[in-house]
């Protein structure tokens, strides 16, 4: 199963201006390649024939087209290497994933709904760091988080070890992590690990065995087991004693009206009851698809 954890850095004000940087050239390297796939689809839409499309859509349009551009990039702009491999990696292909889904959201249900990429602003979005590959530009141990930089002018390999607020849960170990992410948010840094794990005494799933439910106006549902056996499951008892209350209050109000406020201080007698009602109802269906035979009509 995979989850997220998500931990607050300890960062002093040395450590915060090296990721700052290092978010900075992500940014910077993001909006190059941006300006350069707005040059290729000028190209493309402006090509006589279709292998010149071709061509240009293999850079412009698959999913790596725009990471390879990054080698030649770090020759023309040494500034780059400082950073890790796999940051930048991630920054190309962030883009990649914006553009094939503009292009995906051209037809269909999000059509008109998905706009081209646009220049970011880095003061207004911070650029995450992305170590995408299982403990590698990155170490943890103990409360010691271990970022593998890229290089300075000499070569020389750069890392920053930063702190975590806090350990890790007792059910995660070093072992179980396969990506690591630096955010920020407002003035703080996490750090949010993406976590792969096996469930203890997990049970399989029986695909032989299943229940489907329909819902009905006569009764909360119908359940037709894989076995060809249909349970009715009655409503609850109390629902109509819910619709009475409903109803009487209902016919004594005055200027009710639909925009009222939604929080418990200003929640009105009829809010409050068409809440328990629908809690209720939910409930019953969680129960009838748990336990159906705690629900079936006698």
């Amino acid at each position: 199963m995979k989850s997220v954890v998500k931990i607050r850095l300890e960062v002093t004000e040395a450590q915060a201006a090296i990721l700052d940087s290092q978010s900075k050239i992500a940014n910077w390297l993001y909006n190059k390649l941006l300006e350069t796939a707005n040059d290729l689809r000028q190209q493309y839409r402006a090509a006589p024939d279709q292998e010149g499309r071709d061509q240009i859509g293999l850079i412009l349009y698959t999913e790596r087209g725009l990471r390879n551009l990054i080698p030649g990039l770090k020759r023309e702009h040494p500034f780059l290497k400082v950073v890790y491999s796999s940051v930048l990696k991630n920054a190309a292909l962030r883009l990649s994933k914006a553009i094939r889904d503009y292009q995906d959201g051209k037809h269909g249900r999000r059509a008109n709904q998905v706009n081209w990429p646009t220049f970011r602003a880095w003061k207004r979005s911070w650029f995450s760091l992305q170590y995408d590959e299982p403990h590698k530009g990155y170490r943890l141990a103990g409360r010691t988080l271990t970022l593998v930089l890229g290089q300075d002018v000499t070569g020389k390999q750069l890392t920053i070890e930063l702190q975590l607020a806090e350990a890790l849960p007792h059910w995660v170990n070093s072992d179980h992590i396969r990506q690591c992410r630096i955010v920020k948010e407002g003035h703080r840094y996490s750090v949010v690990f993406t976590v792969q794990r096996v469930l203890p005494n997990g049970k399989p799933l029986r695909p032989d065995n299943i229940v489907a439910l329909d819902p009905n106006h006569k009764n909360c549902a119908y359940a037709v087991g894989s076995d060809g056996k249909a349970t009715e499951i009655h409503n609850p008892y109390f629902l109509k004693i819910l619709d009475k209350r409903i109803d009487q209050l209902k016919s004594k109000r005055t200027g009710y009206g639909e925009n009222r406020p939604s929080s418990s201080s200003t929640r009105s007698p009829i809010d409050s009851i068409t809440i328990t009602m629908r809690s209720a109802s939910g409930t019953m269906s969680h129960t009838a698809a748990v336990s159906p035979e705690r629900c079936a009509a006698p």
